[in-house]
């Protein structure tokens, strides 16, 4: 009778291992086949996102068709209004090349020092006019990797800004190593550019600028100013269109475009506190950037 037991316990222990070795198997079968939808979803997203395609155009089941004809909505959307966007941009950066070149004319009849200076800018914003007019009406943007010397710029940069800010007694003190940025110098430029003006607005006397190697390089600027401490407040000067000084001059997107343009190099952009008194932006390019 034990020995009956036994060997029913030891058939039943076996058949029992058995049907839930099939049920996991067939349990996998089942949801690879019922997940195969949202595989599918998650690949032409990804071909969206490579650009490969442009809309969503696999053949889904009822549960997630509405889902993915509102996605195919919402893409719609977002491509009508950056197609506006670009349109709106190749405009103005058009509509501008006109008046720059009847104040470059004009510059002509000035003496040969101002003329120069005049010239300098003119053709620095005829530069920006058509780096912003590329930007409007390429479709997809390839990072040059092109190795510039970072040391000259600056020293442009800062000698520019010194006659520009003419009438505040600002000294720009610049610690700049031996470093090269990967990419357009264009975007450089309007980097360095944005941060240096927005620091010379605010300073009251001092500026520092520094960029240091590590792991890819560090940018600081630093001013004496009224600074940003309120953490909310950080978050809203880096939004487009927002201005914390309402009575100032600007339209609110310096910091805004500094920070598309680090995340673009795949960097980080922080606002600090200076030990100057005033704001701190620290922007890290990993190496490559």
């Amino acid at each position: 009778f034990e020995s009956e037991i036994s060997a029913f316990r030891n058939n039943l222990w076996g058949w029992l291992v058995g049907v839930v070795i099939a049920l996991v198997l067939v349990q996998t079968a089942i949801m690879q086949w019922g997940l195969r939808p949202l595989q599918q979803l998650a690949d032409d997203l990804k071909a969206i996102e490579d650009g490969d395609q442009e809309h969503l155009e696999g053949d889904y089941p009822t549960e997630i068709d509405g889902v993915t004809r509102n996605l195919n909505i919402l893409l719609g959307n977002e491509r009508e209004q950056r197609e506006k966007y670009r349109t709106t941009m190749a405009d103005l950066a058009h509509s501008l090349k006109t008046p720059m070149a009847i104040l470059k004319g004009a510059a002509a009849d000035l003496p040969v020092g101002e003329r120069q200076s005049l010239d300098d800018q003119i053709n620095r914003m005829d530069e920006i006019i058509t780096y912003q007019l590329e930007r409007a009406v390429t479709r997809s943007s390839k990072l040059v990797q092109k190795a510039i010397n970072v040391q000259p710029l600056v020293a442009r940069l800062v000698l520019a800004l010194n006659k520009v800010y003419t009438d505040k007694p600002i000294t720009i003190k610049t610690a700049v190593d031996n470093l090269s940025f990967f990419g357009d110098e264009r975007d450089l430029m309007e980097l360095l550019g944005n941060l240096l003006d927005n620091a010379c607005k605010w300073a009251q006397t001092r500026i520092r600028v520094s960029i240091t190697e590590n792991n890819g390089w560090v940018l600081l600027v630093e001013d004496d100013g009224p600074g940003i401490a309120d953490t909310e407040a950080q978050l809203r000067a880096l939004q487009r269109g927002q201005q914390l000084d309402e009575t100032s001059d600007g339209q609110g997107l310096g910091l805004a475009i500094v920070a598309d343009l680090a995340e673009a190099y795949r960097g980080d952009m922080q606002l600090r506190a200076s030990d100057l008194g005033g704001l701190c932006v620290y922007i890290h390019l990993p190496p490559g950037g």
